[in-house]
């Protein structure tokens, strides 16, 4: 090494953020590389070893020369490897290709998390709302699996806490909390509300293979509309739910769970907050680029609304420490 070549490296500028920077680009380029890769169906194909030749004919890949360059890029970045003229994937390579959580984190931050800043000075400039809440509904289901299992711990204690005949999941989406709380409480019968039917679809199958259809329902519609006349809930959950609400539309809604749990009853609120860290920030300008009035709500004015709504003060609980994640477990006054 050259040590006067790599002392005026070190004096042409600030060292530290300079290195930062070609890190940060280096996690980029294996960050877009994966999601092209899952994108384009490659690691699924390559379930089975092929040809570079035969991955192009599965594909479609006219440039079989700018093909090899491509694949050449997924072995260096350790997501396929070679056996002869075959290429198969690696051990990471099979993660990514079978894991949805893992999937989704690739395609989400390739595509609509990142897109938010390439875009963002055409939206400035008065440009059309983004759509990715709704383009990409999937992906960002998929993404929320991963703190599930904290969840789902929250409120399996929250269920198993009190006597339980009936609980209600506001925004179901798969059905899978649905299903833990009707786990916990074996005597239960359960709600799902749903304003996507192919969401609504899915939960309603998957509370089947459960052997949970004699105990549950699935509705499709809005809250206001599917939930009246019905009363007498012990537990409703709001899971991700409140920050695609404009924040006057909150109120109202937390007002109607609360109007249909029983006296007792326990609302569960599971969302992101809005803090002072990059992520939070980042979610909150993600939301509020989006077609609607959404945003992340202030930890203090969700409990404000609770109360507002004729809950009991709310405990606030972190998900999971050191995240945003943050579970609001409130009650109607009265006797269990």
């Amino acid at each position: 090494m050259d040590v006067r070549a790599m002392a005026k490296v070190v004096r042409a500028g600030d060292i530290r953020t300079r290195v930062r920077a070609l890190r940060d680009g280096q996690a980029a380029i294996r960050l877009a590389m994966t999601a092209a890769a899952v994108d384009l169906g490659v690691l699924d194909t390559l379930e089975t070893p092929r040809t570079v030749e035969e991955l192009g004919e599965r594909h479609g890949f006219v440039d079989v020369d700018l093909a090899r360059a491509f694949v050449a890029t997924l072995e260096a970045g350790g997501l396929v490897t070679r056996s002869g003229d075959r290429l198969r994937l690696t051990r990471r390579g099979t993660v990514v290709r079978s894991d949805p959580v893992v999937r989704a984190t690739y395609s989400a931050f390739s595509d609509f998390h990142t897109g938010l800043y390439r875009d963002l000075g055409g939206q400035l400039g008065g440009g059309s709302a983004r759509d990715d809440v709704t383009r990409r509904a999937p992906a960002i289901a998929d993404l929320s699996r991963f703190m599930q299992p904290l969840v789902e711990s929250l409120l399996r204690g929250v269920v198993e806490s009190r006597p339980t005949r009936s609980v209600l999941d506001v925004g179901c989406g798969a059905g899978m909390l649905l299903s833990t709380m009707l786990h916990a409480a074996p005597d239960a019968t359960g709600t799902g509300l749903e304003l996507d039917p192919a969401a609504a679809a899915l939960a309603e199958r998957n509370l089947t293979d459960q052997g949970l259809a004699q105990r549950s329902e699935v509705l499709v519609g809005e809250a206001r509309e599917r939930l009246a006349g019905r009363s007498g809930f012990d537990v409703a959950l709001l899971a991700n739910v409140v920050y695609y609400l404009p924040v006057d539309e909150r109120p109202a809604l937390l007002r109607l769970v609360h109007d249909v749990l029983a006296p007792g009853g326990t609302v569960v609120v599971v969302t992101t907050v809005l803090e002072d860290n990059a992520f939070s920030r980042h979610f909150d300008l993600l939301l509020r680029a989006q077609e609607g009035a959404m945003q992340l709500p202030v930890a203090e004015e969700l409990a404000g609304q609770l109360r507002e709504a004729g809950f009991a003060d709310p405990q606030v609980r972190r998900v999971s420490p050191g995240e945003s994640m943050t579970a609001f477990v409130a009650s109607v006054p009265g006797v269990v």
